[in-house]
């Protein structure tokens, strides 16, 4: 609780003594979104979960400088909180972690904070910046820059990681983009001499061509998983093209050592579709490390190095928004592991009664999640230790607030 205090107390400062002059062009907003959830399916029916993030965001600046700051306190509990998951299943959390998330269910966070200078073709970020590449929609196999996020979630939230970035525009709609980080892509920020080596230090190059209707990309990164392992050397490359109303799309990456075991994939489309008034995306994920059967190494995802395990995933999507006034919007994905044919179905029907604020209904199931001899990925239950089975994902329903300020 000192640490969130001391955070507070530290953010509270520098937005009181920011001086009057300065706040010429400065815009201040936020949002403000909860949820509350039931579970359902096996052993969740009764099992409740709350969530409440405060997000504010501040940005300015003058012709070739600029800044921008986000980050806010976000408060989550029962099935919406990953150590309530953890401790639900047996599992212990060291009290280094306890001190580290200061709350079970509270954290401040920063997701950017950071500065950029434009001196002609060239723009220079710095601070926690975010890094956004890859044309894929639902995952990315060249940004591996950050703890990686189950697919879909927090579309609309993007994490900053500390370092510097930089982009230089060349003639042809030629780009050429690269960043330096100080922090491994899971775990703590790196301490020690070792870990924070030029050997070690994570970072990454990317040629961009874009025309009228085609992107495209090729690019050259180092990973740094975590600072107790090796860094790794990935090539990647990407395209997307725009063909009337249907956007292509394909992604891939793999490690230069063995390119065979670590190639990864993402090959999409998506279309409007008029007589519908919608949206359809569809989207397949190959993972050559992924697990070609039902049995799954599970400890992975419980330290945040994958949410995916398996080989072959197809994700498939519609969406349709009141034409009108854009007052309501439904829709529905699913994501189905094409290994053991489990799945994920997301449904969701949002009323929007002001520009300012949204209101929805929304579920997840997970198919496993019914059965307790079910070992699918989306919902089953792995055993990690004798008497110790893992369950990361809970089938729920349940109701979402947001309002923008």
């Amino acid at each position: 609780m000192n640490r969130l205090l001391t955070t507070a107390l530290m953010i509270a400062s520098i937005i009181i003594c920011i001086p009057l002059p300065a706040t010429e062009g400065l815009m201040i907003f936020g949002k403000m979104e909860t949820e509350s959830v039931s579970g359902i399916g096996h052993k969740d029916v009764g099992h409740n979960g709350f969530l409440s993030r405060l997000t504010l965001s501040m940005e300015g600046g003058q012709e070739s400088v600029q800044f921008r700051g986000e980050g806010g306190f976000e408060s989550s509990w029962g099935i919406l909180d990953r150590e309530t998951i953890i401790a639900d299943s047996g599992l212990s959390i060291s009290q280094q972690e306890i001190q580290e998330t200061a709350s079970f269910g509270d954290c401040l966070f920063i997701d950017q904070a950071w500065a950029s200078t434009r001196t002609g073709p060239l723009i220079i970020r710095g601070g926690f910046i975010p890094i956004a590449w890859g044309s894929a929609y639902l995952y990315n196999p060249t940004l591996k820059v950050s703890e990686p996020l189950f697919p879909g979630e927090e579309l609309e939230r993007t994490h900053g990681v500390p370092g510097m970035a930089m982009d230089l525009a060349l003639p042809k709609s030629i780009t050429i983009e690269g960043y330096l980080l100080a922090k491994p892509r899971t775990g703590q920020a790196m301490k020690s001499m070792d870990s924070i080596s030029t050997a070690n230090f994570p970072f990454g190059s990317r040629l961009t061509f874009r025309t009228e209707n085609i992107d495209s990309a090729v690019s050259f990164f180092r990973e740094l998983p975590s600072a107790h392992e090796n860094p790794r050397y990935w090539l990647g490359a990407e395209a997307s093209v725009l063909t009337g109303p249907v956007l292509w799309y394909g992604e891939g990456s793999a490690t230069i050592k063995n390119p065979m075991e670590t190639a990864e994939c993402s090959f999409g489309v998506s279309s409007e579709l008029p007589w519908l008034v919608a949206t359809l995306r569809a989207e397949y994920l190959y993972f050559a490390n992924g697990s070609d059967t039902d049995t799954y190494d599970i400890s992975l995802v419980l330290i945040g190095q994958k949410v995916l395990l398996a080989q072959q995933y197809l994700f498939i999507s519609i969406e349709k928004e009141d034409p009108d006034t854009a007052a309501w919007m439904l829709s529905a994905g699913v994501l189905v592991n094409l290994v053991d044919t489990s799945s994920l179905i997301l449904l969701k029907a949002e009323w929007k009664p002001l520009t300012e604020a949204s209101f929805s209904i929304f579920t997840r199931f997970f198919s496993a999640s019914f059965d307790s001899t079910n070992t699918g990925e989306f919902g089953g239950s792995h055993t990690l230790a004798p008497g110790i089975t893992f369950r990361p994902y809970r089938s729920l329903i349940g109701l979402s607030a947001t309002w923008n300020f």
